[in-house]
């Protein structure tokens, strides 16, 4: 089932694939934009809009796998299918090494195709959301004083380290700081938490989430 609010980009260099796969996509119920170059592309797509990108590997001025590196390094979070006649096994594992989803020898099987793309819409949505979230855990953590900061992070490095004993003891330094009156007020508001039962919990989950998206 397509998603209502994603866009299908298609950038290759031939007018009649581009026609086709056009047709074929809008029919199967999918917004698509389609692109004669990788310049056009990047000239005219609104990344902020959820979906994913069908590339073509050879095309002149810039290559697919030269937009591919042009994408990750601006962190475009658009799935790439890649789609090509003329590559070679290396195009093919630089292509996924680099964080494509699939790659597919042209002529593309039609069914394919579409379970690829609904597969990549879903996997962009699914990495929007999570993004979201992490903004949202953000913002309520940027509402704590430095000190409450210092103790959740406390907790939430004891935990994602509990081998190392040292980081174990700080971790339930931190727990008992968390657990008494003078933290408890600041840490469960801020962060929104039901019940100081699980208020140490969501600390270590929301600084745990801090990290992995730092990293």
């Amino acid at each position: 089932m397509p998603d209502s609010l994603a866009r299908v980009r298609i950038v290759d260099d031939d007018p009649d694939m581009l026609k086709s796969w056009e047709f074929l996509l809008s029919s199967a119920g999918y917004l698509v934009s389609a692109y004669g170059s990788a310049k056009e592309f990047l000239d005219n797509d609104d990344p902020s809009i959820p979906g994913c990108l069908v590339l073509d590997i050879r095309m002149p001025e810039i290559s697919g796998l030269e937009l591919q590196e042009v994408l990750n390094e601006e962190r475009n979070p658009l799935p790439i299918i890649f789609c090509s006649a003329h590559a070679s096994i290396d195009m093919c594992v630089s292509a996924l090494k680099h964080g494509a989803i699939d790659f597919m020898e042209k002529p593309v099987d039609a069914d394919r195709l579409i379970l690829a793309i609904e597969n990549a819409c879903a996997l962009n949505r699914k990495n929007s959301d999570e993004a979201r979230d992490r903004r949202k855990i953000l913002e309520k953590f940027n509402t704590l004083t430095t000190r409450e900061q210092e103790v959740a992070f406390a907790l939430a490095d004891g935990i994602s380290n509990q081998k190392k004993r040292y980081k174990f003891t700080a971790a339930l330094c931190a727990a008992k700081c968390l657990s008494a009156p003078r933290w408890r007020s600041p840490i469960s508001s801020r962060l929104f938490l039901r019940n100081v039962r699980n208020k140490a919990n969501t600390c270590v989950y929301s600084v745990l989430l801090l990290k992995l998206a730092a990293e």
